[in-house]
């Protein structure tokens, strides 16, 4: 019992007092020995602006007409990942052996491997298909499903593809 609070309150002192020391440092601090070369630029958390488009942030759409755009098409994304999502085990067990050249005995090993990497990618594309589908409201967020193998809907246009 005793070890389980010690573990609770290293917890607690983790979760409660490492981040308050955290948000005390000053970043300004380190401008003292500022480079010439790269000139300091005023930090910004808006997602619009182009120092953060780079870090995870996508660029806000300008007008409502551009939002829905994006919407339905990250909406139209995540539906054709969770349909087709399905149709992996069975691609990555056609292409098991090539995927797969360097396990031993490629030609039968590939296919059985291929069906479960298939199952874990099915697995991978209807979580993002989903999570494309709740939060395509959101507009700032990227697409997060994988390039589609086959397009169901076939007005919608993934960003990498």
């Amino acid at each position: 019992m005793r070890r389980f609070c010690v573990c609770l309150a290293v917890s607690f002192f983790f979760v409660l007092a490492v981040p308050a020391g955290v948000s005390a440092y000053d970043e300004d601090a380190l401008a003292t020995t500022e480079n010439p070369n790269r000139p300091r630029r005023p930090a910004s958390d808006d997602p619009s602006t182009a120092e953060n488009v780079g870090r995870g942030f996508k660029k806000l759409p300008g007008t409502m007409a551009e939002w829905g755009k994006d919407t339905g098409n990250r909406a139209s994304i995540g539906l054709n990942g969770v349909l087709t999502a399905p149709a992996d085990p069975v691609f990555f067990a056609m292409e098991g052996s090539e995927v797969f050249n360097t396990f031993p005995a490629a030609k039968f090993t590939g296919p059985v491997v291929g069906v479960f990497a298939g199952v874990a990618q099915m697995t991978y594309r209807v979580f993002t298909g989903v999570f494309d589908v709740t939060f395509s409201w959101v507009p700032f967020l990227y697409m997060q499903s994988p390039i589609p193998r086959v397009d169901l809907v076939p007005w919608a246009e993934h960003d990498e593809a």
